[in-house]
């Protein structure tokens, strides 16, 4: 598969390179921007510069980019000085990022890893970065509205390219109606914590699940209980649960984007995959967990598009369901926050694959120019300190 390059730091005509920080329990980040790294890797090479090892070999294993692994900081710094990379993406803000950013000779873009209404999409931390890259006008509003200071001209929309990767799958073996619920994890923490699991997920997956209507399928994010004990128990308990009914099951892996097509309404946190869902136009319940968040200057608008469900009204979800998916009583407004979220790209054409390729050239373009007037001045200061 890839090039395991661990012992060599160096990759001829490789001008692209992603910088990636986290543990193979994140991989999820960058594993729905392979398929549009793979297009973009067909005009320039781009290579993966990997900092943990569980990442660096499940990425040799499941991928055919050239990888560089950079455990340390002087790795890190050895892969840039011995390669000539113009342009350097990331898929989230981990801390290591701070690290990478220090290399003068590359512009650097964040391209996150899905857009949600959480805090962590709307960080200072984008400040740091030369060019970020958005879904739509929600993304841009979203940093215009929260930092105090910033400039609005880096900030790039280009759609949401993996919408037009979705691999296809099987129907589910079912004729009941199909209910997805798709929590979240619980984050890093508190104001970060979305997850309904450990309130009131049990119970309610219980009351769907006794109904003995609804086919239920479960799905939760990859890194559900990882910082909250009681998160990790309610999604043990859920699992057992649907594991033991012929009318349900629990899915771990894949892409979630292609779950929709064979769904009828789905029960998310707020999270990235409910602004994907958006697309497939469908009746969607959404938690109400956005009290627990202290620090947004903004509403979030996710909110006008899913039915809000509460603590106190989870114990009505059965009839909440029915309701939803006799009336769909949001579908004129979810339309109108699918344009804002999601923008106004073909999708069914590749227009927003194209439109990412297009920038990351353009930006190459930028940082060749750059690089060139800065030689410029300092030709012209080495003449002005000889003159002196």
């Amino acid at each position: 598969m890839g090039d395991e390059t661990l012992e060599s730091f160096h990759l001829a005509s490789h001008e692209v390179a992603l910088h990636f920080n986290a543990p193979v329990s994140s991989i999820y980040q960058i594993e729905q921007w392979i398929p549009t790294l793979e297009e973009l890797n067909s005009r320039v090479k781009v290579a993966i510069i990997v900092r943990r090892k569980s990442s660096f070999q499940w990425l040799i294993e499941h991928t055919n980019f050239s990888i560089i692994f950079a455990h340390t900081q002087n790795d890190l710094v050895n892969s840039y000085e011995e390669n000539n990379f113009k342009c350097i993406l990331y898929v989230n803000n981990g801390v290591q990022n701070f690290q990478s950013l220090a290399y003068r000779n590359a512009l650097h873009v964040h391209i996150n890893h899905g857009e949600s209404e959480k805090t962590s999409t709307i960080s200072n931390q984008a400040n740091a970065y030369n060019y970020l890259f958005v879904v739509a006008k929600a993304g841009y509003d979203k940093y215009r509205l929260n930092l105090l200071e910033k400039n609005m001209q880096k900030f790039i929309e280009i759609g949401r390219p993996q919408l037009e990767h979705i691999p296809k799958i099987a129907p589910f073996n079912t004729d009941r109606k199909v209910i997805l619920y798709a929590p979240t994890w619980e984050g890093t923490h508190k104001s970060m914590n979305y997850s309904s699991l450990g309130e009131f997920g049990i119970e309610m997956v219980k009351q769907i699940v006794d109904s003995n209507r609804f086919y239920l399928v479960y799905k939760p994010h990859p890194n559900t209980g990882f910082n909250d004990k009681q998160v990790k128990i309610a999604d043990e308990e859920i699992t057992a649960i649907l594991q033991k009914s012929p009318y349900g099951e629990v899915i771990k892996s894949g892409d979630i984007n292609s779950l929709y097509e064979h769904i009828n309404i789905a029960i998310f946190d707020n999270s990235a995959i409910a602004i994907d869902y958006l697309a497939v136009d469908k009746p969607m319940i959404m938690t109400d967990m956005f009290y627990r968040v202290k620090d947004r200057q903004s509403k979030p608008t996710i909110i006008k598009a899913a039915f809000m469900l509460s603590k106190e009204r989870s114990g009505d979800i059965l009839e909440i369901v029915d309701r939803e998916l006799r009336e769909d009583s949001l579908k004129k407004e979810r339309e109108k926050i699918k344009r804002y979220f999601l923008g106004d790209k073909n999708y069914k054409e590749g227009e927003s694959t194209e439109a990412f390729i297009s920038q990351v050239m353009d930006i190459m373009e930028k940082r060749d120019e750059a690089l060139r007037r800065l030689k410029e001045l300092n030709a012209k200061e080495s003449l002005l300190d000889e003159s002196i």
